[in-house]
């Protein structure tokens, strides 16, 4: 009986560890498309475990401040870190990302990113996206809830819905 009480209180410490450390995503929306579509669940590990952001990785970060839309969070990839220059910069003036921020975009065409609202504050990025767990079924109902670690943690990718 006390081994079945201390594998259960192991389990249930090692289930909070993994939501304090995790987070479940579902993706709404169209502009992470090829890469991830809408319907996709994805895992994403939490920056305060991994506070190095790298260009080239997919990340789920917070909205840009005053940015309206239904959703509180993005799902983009880095394509600019402090010091890279400003990706297609009009006026070819030779800008760059200043410290502490990063420049982030959607894999599609339609995509609301910092090419719209600008390079963010890395402090904006919730975490690392690390893997797909589940494909979007064809015909699946789409949903905005996200499953796992934070309770009503909305993503999206797509500009249509508004959400980025």
């Amino acid at each position: 009986m006390r081994q079945g009480l201390l594998v259960l209180a192991g389990l249930a410490a090692g289930i909070g560890a993994a939501r304090l450390a995790l987070l479940v995503i579902k993706v709404e929306g169209a502009s992470m498309a090829p890469t991830f579509r809408s319907g996709d669940t994805v895992l994403t590990i939490r920056r305060t475990l991994r506070p190095t952001v790298r260009r080239g990785e997919v990340v789920v970060c917070r909205r840009p401040d005053g940015m309206p839309g239904p959703y509180s969070y993005l799902i983009k990839r880095v394509v600019a870190v402090a010091g890279d220059p400003v990706p297609g910069d009009p006026g070819g003036e030779g800008e760059t990302i200043s410290a502490g921020r990063i420049y982030v975009r959607g894999d599609g065409e339609r995509s609301l990113d910092s090419r719209a609202f600008g390079a963010i504050p890395v402090d904006h990025v919730v975490g690392h996206v690390v893997v797909r767990l589940a494909q979007a079924r064809a015909g699946e109902p789409r949903t905005h809830a996200v499953a796992g670690a934070t309770p009503g943690l909305r993503s999206s990718s797509d500009a249509d819905t508004g959400g980025g």
